[in-house]
């Protein structure tokens, strides 16, 4: 007898409640055979006939020991099945969770099996339960999934001590035996000691990807453990080729190892899927999600229930409406195969016309959803600075457009700037809600959140279009003038079609469309152009809005402000003044300064310019030093032009005055020269009085002195200081 280790068990009272597995046990032959033909083999009962049920477990053996055989439910739980039967060596009602307890159930008096000690390769069992039937198989394939559990699962046992449990098959024809309850890929016998961890210090792992997980701490809580036990397998597969036709024999049994005596402890239990044991029409395992063996959304799954069926048999394909909740039929389906494409459950009902196995059978197929729908191409303006590259938020197009009816949650989207990228899934674009690019194809690839080989791809173009870059041509600026009936009301018409070359610059006229509106938000909306020959609105002018939009892309375009501005005109207060010069010879000709005559012409002289014409129209190229070409008397035409290039005519009539100093009237000063260089300083202040001597007393003159004569005639530079005057010539 193996030595375990008593430890002493503190209880603790938790609050709160948490979902454990339930059971239901079947002490009696009547529930055992109720067990097999509703639970175990479910909806293939059609197709034959359980004979021959028998059964043993403590109930059985007496002396007090409990029952080792029922059925559960996972109760909500994380348990991997939904249901099914279980088998224990122990009481099947300490089965449910919390993992609090150690179930060392039943005595001496509840004997072993042979049967399950020359398939496991055990000396001797003890407290053996086992439930055993014969069938007709029509299929020629044979499985149903189970999960072992056991208390040596506890990081110490593990290494060495294992009960049992044998899945023995009988073929009653040819009597070949086998036991289904093996290692996957081989005959050996499945036992704690070779599905188990690395266990620190005793014994290293073996085939620990079969091994499911612990119940306590510090793998797992043991106050939320779905079932009463230290561990458990993960989802195993018992398969076997059978004979369609032939009867056969199954024993489902389990038992703990006496190692030799009569070892009780630490009990076993096997679960087995609700409905697994399927041995008349054959679908298959569901193709879901969580069990990894889904299709991909665009697949197609072919779902074939001819496999064993017998010829003629006929077909009618169904699925379930989770409005009714119940099968129905899929109206023209009545082939031995259907092709589905969308997730559901799907269930064929086999029918046959010579006598043979009626049946049915279910399937849930699922899709892993991953479609990539392309978006149109992403068109987008240039900034000014029109390098050819601008910000786009790729992740913006994800939901709805690319990912469209899809739940989000169940997808993922990466962008990538290559096709085999996408495909590969490698190198995706980083930043995609800010993706600086230039024109460009994107590749989309949508891949299922839950299986990364189901994906999609997808692409679609980024497009920079060049932003239209608008030279402004500063103030447009028109003079007031009488076509509106008065040329000072500050209202005129701009030729805005004289803008063009300038405002488009270099940019291609025919690949541009320049319009003018009122004000920025009309140029915004494009909306209200306004006509080429514009009379402003506002008088003396106004501010308008110059929109200039590129034809290939008008959602690409530049709004600049332009001025228009109405100059007036030059204001004259004597369209003719009088300009008098005196003579000098008494010849009748003489020299004026054309400009003096400016301030007597116009009101804002000093900011306009003057162009003078003598009488037969030539331009007066000196202005300041114009000697008239008609004796005496002279009529020259002016032209007035503000700053702005306004401009209005007037006249100017020149008069030649005689003079009334005499022409032998001469002053003469003279001046030391202290250094020889011909320069000195003189002070002629008293010709002032000699010279308006001349005339006669109370006439309102005014003297001025000149360096030459021709400055004098012209009336420019005087001589400022004559007190102090330095000559110029030596």
């Amino acid at each position: 007898m193996r030595s375990k280790l008593l430890f002493l068990l503190t209880i603790f009272v938790f609050s709160g409640a948490y979902a454990q597995v339930t059971v239901q046990s079947t002490p009696t032959l009547v529930d055992v055979e109720n067990l097999i033909t509703d639970v175990l083999v479910g909806g293939s009962t059609n197709c034959f006939q359980v004979n021959n049920v028998s059964k043993f477990s403590g109930v059985d053996a007496g002396g007090g020991n409990p029952n080792g055989i029922g059925s559960f439910n996972a109760n909500g739980t994380n348990f991997p099945f939904e249901e099914g039967i279980v088998l224990s060596s122990g009481d099947i009602n300490t089965l449910p969770g919390p993992n609090t307890t150690l179930q060392s159930n039943g005595n001496t008096t509840w004997g072993g099996d042979p049967d399950l000690d020359a398939a496991a390769g055990v000396a001797q069992t003890i407290n053996a339960s086992f439930i055993q039937f014969d069938f007709v198989p029509t299929v020629t394939e044979l499985s149903f999934d189970f999960i072992m559990a056991s208390e040596e699962y506890d990081q110490n046992f593990e290494c060495t001590f294992s009960d049992a449990f044998a899945f023995i098959l009988t073929d009653l024809t040819s009597g070949v035996v086998q036991n289904l309850a093996v290692l996957p890929g081989t005959t050996i016998p499945i036992r704690v000691t070779n599905i188990h961890p690395d266990v620190p210090g005793q014994c290293p792992a073996i085939n620990e990807a079969f091994f499911g997980q612990y119940n306590f701490a510090p793998f797992n809580d043991a106050n939320t453990a779905p079932t009463n036990y230290n561990g458990r397998t993960t989802v195993l597969t018992a398969m076997a080729s059978v004979v369609s036709g032939n009867p056969y024999s199954i024993k489902l049994v389990v038992g703990d190892d006496s190692n030799g005596g009569f070892d009780t402890a630490f009990d076993i239990a096997v679960f087995i899927e609700a409905g697994s044991f399927n041995i008349g029409v054959d679908l298959g395992d569901d193709l879901t999600i969580a069990g990894d063996t889904n299709a991909c959304a665009g697949d197609v799954v072919t779902l074939d229930a001819s496999n064993g069926v017998a010829l003629g048999s006929l077909f009618q394909w169904q699925v379930f409406n989770n409005g009714t909740g119940v099968f129905e039929d899929i109206v023209g389906e009545t082939n031995p195969t259907l092709d589905v494409t969308v997730t559901g459950e799907y269930q064929v009902v086999v029918t046959s016309t010579t006598g043979g196995c009626d049946g049915a059978d279910s399937i849930i197929v699922e899709f892993a959803s991953a479609v990539a729908t392309a978006p149109i191409d992403q068109i987008t303006c240039d900034d000014v600075s029109n390098d050819g590259f601008e910000i786009f938020d790729l992740d913006a197009l994800i939901d709805p457009i690319i990912i469209g009816t899809q739940n989000p949650a169940e997808v993922e989207v990466t962008f990538h700037t290559l096709l085999n990228d996408a495909q590969m899934d490698i190198n995706p674009i980083l930043t995609p809600a800010a993706y600086n690019s230039d024109n460009a194809t994107i590749f989309i690839r949508v891949e299922s959140a839950f299986d990364d080989t189901c994906f999609d791809t997808a692409s679609f173009m980024l497009i920079v279009n060049e932003r239209p870059i608008p030279v402004d041509p500063g103030p447009f600026i028109v003079c007031d003038n009488a076509t509106d009936g008065s040329d000072t009301n500050g209202f005129t018409e701009f030729d805005l079609s004289t803008l063009t070359n300038t405002i488009l610059g270099t940019q291609d006229p025919t690949q541009f469309t320049l319009t003018y509106h009122i004000d920025a938000n009309d140029a915004l909306l494009d909306q209200n152009p306004l006509p080429l020959l514009f009379t402003n609105t506002i008088m003396g002018g106004q501010t308008i809005a110059v929109r200039l939009e590129n034809d290939n892309f008008t959602d690409c375009f530049t709004v600049i402000p332009l001025d228009l501005v109405v100059a007036p005109l030059p204001v004259i207060i004597n369209p003719a003044p009088l300009l008098t010069q005196c003579d000098d010879d008494t010849d009748g000709f003489t020299v004026f300064n054309l400009l003096e005559a400016g301030a007597l012409i116009s009101a804002d002289a000093a900011n306009e310019t003057f162009q003078f014409f003598d009488s037969l129209g030539f331009a007066i190229p000196d202005p300041i030093a114009y000697t008239n070409s008609v004796v005496n008397n002279e009529t020259i035409d002016v032209i007035v032009t503000t700053v702005n290039g306004c401009s209005r005519p007037a006249q100017l009539i020149l008069e030649v005055d005689t003079s009334q100093i005499p022409a032998d009237f001469l002053l003469e000063y003279t001046a030391c020269d202290t250094d020889s260089d011909g320069i000195s300083t003189f002070d002629f202040s008293d010709a002032t009085p000699q010279v308006l001597a001349l005339f006669p007393a109370g006439q309102l003159l005014t003297v001025t002195y000149y360096e030459t004569l021709q400055e004098a005639q012209s009336e420019v530079n005087a001589i400022p200081d004559i007190s102090n005057y330095t000559n110029v010539l030596p």
